[in-house]
């Protein structure tokens, strides 16, 4: 067989490392993103250039997303609403859970006379009568829709002298002016005390944009009441020349647009300044703060809601590693956010993938026992996540587990029970955790050192046999097999002894598992006050940095 000449091992070379980068690109590309922008009149025009005399080309919606080809977006701009229309119809309008969500509204509000209202308003969600109220409502939405959503708030715009090109009776002086007593600075200033109070970005058009009235247009043409001619007057000499809708020629022919076509829509220069502007908080919308949720039982959604949401870091910060995070609640409830995703976000800080799991919790008035609800949600998770690393940017077998109190004795019952599966697993999935941490856990469930209030809802029973007290207490299941673990607890911890982490380190340390424990003088139950999060969870990242 003759040999391969130089040129085609070099044309095959360069072929393979064409496809490597090629895979390379696809794999570390941006995770999809999926943005709703709710607003008015500026932001359906996006969608509906053919309304706009064909002076708009692009809007900001579709500028945005030329810069950030990860992000689709979804348009729920409404001419004409207000802030306080959308409020009072929000369950009508279709909003669908989202990644991000943007909030541009308030120039309608303030033409047609909708009050401002006070603060309080927002604080008490008085309803939808006010701007202050009808922001309340509309951001409870939007967290109900996704908790873990970002939300952008826009302020209105400046703007000069508006009128509509195709009907000329629709029209209305600029910003510049007070309409009902109140000045559309006015609501832009409510909104950008909503931003500061809920901690959301704000993208302050109103102040930091640079429109003005006195760049809205470069000209208003005007008929002048002296010679009759028409003449063009800038800002501020056109405010005080009439202009007759039933008369007079539109005052913005093309040569006078600059800011805006027409006193308020922006113009193409105009949506550039705005899609600039949000697409710095759009390009802080990191993986760190779009979660996805994903369902462990989709065919059973409806009834079985245990999930894991996916926290990932960013691409250039991603060490492979991975964490399943049980919060705790003795079995009864879940700690998720101070046990769960604020966890996460730590994690991915330091390069750390986080899944967040929403495990089932027996429920007393059903007569069955769910005593495995909780492992087969774990193991599920652990499962999952190791059929899809590869799209998560993932070390497969780099995937442990993580647990919070009643969530350290589900962590430990993964690590110590994963070769008696409690799931189906035809692909033979590997269902051990490749480590364990374990922070304030329950590990005992016998009457000397174990939290009887998980131990009893999780078995249903005050009194439960002593076949399954003996199988939930994970000191009695370590072995040669079982993963390495960090321990911390607190000497001081009332409601769930140290005795139980000294036990499972005690089993762990026979076995010649690799394990690390730290127990501090004080801290409780739950480290509200002490030890300070970022020493034990630095001594944490310290003993993963090693795995």
């Amino acid at each position: 067989m003759k040999a391969p000449s130089k040129e085609i091992l070099h044309k095959a070379g360069k072929f393979i490392l064409v496809g490597l980068f090629a895979a390379f690109c696809i794999s570390w590309a941006p995770r999809p993103v999926k943005w709703v922008a709710i607003g008015d009149s500026i932001t359906y025009l996006n969608d509906h250039l053919n309304e706009t005399g064909n002076r708009l080309q692009k809007g900001y919606m579709t500028r945005a997303i030329e810069m950030l080809p990860n992000i689709t977006y979804i348009n729920k701009g409404f001419n004409g609403w207000t802030s306080t229309g959308i409020a009072e119809k929000i369950d009508q309008l279709g909003l669908e859970k989202a990644d991000v969500y943007s909030v541009f509204l308030g120039t309608n509000d303030w033409w047609s006379g909708q009050p401002t209202g006070e603060f309080s308003d927002y604080t008490n969600n008085t309803g939808h009568k006010t701007v202050y109220g009808a922001f309340r409502i509309i951001v409870d939405k939007l967290r109900s829709l996704n908790p873990q959503a970002r939300i952008i708030l826009m302020t209105p715009m400046q703007r000069g002298d508006f009128v509509y090109w195709e009907h000329f009776r629709n029209n209305a002086y600029g910003s510049y002016r007070a309409k009902n007593g109140q000045q559309l600075a006015d609501i832009a200033a409510a909104i950008k005390k909503i931003a500061l109070h809920e901690k959301l970005p704000l993208v302050d058009i109103y102040h930091e944009s640079g429109i003005t009235p006195k760049n809205a247009v470069k000209f208003k043409r005007l008929k002048d009441s002296a010679t009759g001619q028409y003449k063009n007057y800038s800002y501020p000499k056109y405010i005080d020349v009439p202009f007759n809708p039933d008369t007079d020629e539109y005052p913005y022919p093309v040569e006078a647009v600059d800011m805006t076509y027409d006193g308020l829509h922006p113009s193409d220069k105009g949506n550039e300044i705005i899609a600039n502007m949000l697409v710095r908080e759009l390009k802080n919308c990191k993986t760190t703060d779009i979660q996805e949720e994903v369902f462990l039982y989709p065919e059973k959604q409806a009834t079985e809601k245990a999930s894991i949401t996916v926290f990932l870091p960013e691409a250039g910060n991603n060490s492979g590693k991975a964490v399943i995070i049980c919060p705790g609640g003795a079995y009864g409830g879940l700690v998720f956010d101070r046990e769960g995703t604020r966890v996460a976000k730590a994690f991915n800080k330091a390069g750390i993938a986080a899944f967040v799991l929403r495990y089932r919790l027996p429920d007393k008035t059903k007569n069955t026992d769910q005593s495995t609800y909780p492992l087969q949600d774990a193991q599920t998770a652990v499962k999952i996540i190791r059929q899809r690393a590869d799209e998560w940017g993932i070390v497969s077998n780099k995937i442990g587990i993580m647990g919070f109190s009643a969530g350290g004795h589900l962590a430990a019952t993964a690590g110590t029970h994963f070769s008696r599966p409690v799931i189906d697993n035809p692909e033979n999935v590997n269902l051990r955790p490749d480590f364990m941490i374990l922070v304030y856990p329950v590990i005992s469930f016998t009457d000397a050192i174990g939290h009887l209030g998980s131990r009893e809802n999780l078995l249903g029973t005050a009194t439960p046999s002593q076949e399954k007290i003996l199988l939930y207490s994970n000191e009695l299941w370590v072995d040669k097999t079982t993963p390495p673990a960090f321990i911390t607890h607190a000497n001081d911890d009332s409601a769930v002894p140290v005795a139980n982490s000294l036990v499972f380190y005690e089993a762990l340390s026979k076995n010649g598992i690799p394990s690390e424990i730290h127990i501090y003088e004080k801290g409780e139950h739950g480290y509200l006050s002490k030890p300070p999060f970022d020493e034990w969870f630095g001594r944490c990242l310290y003993w993963l940095g090693e795995r």
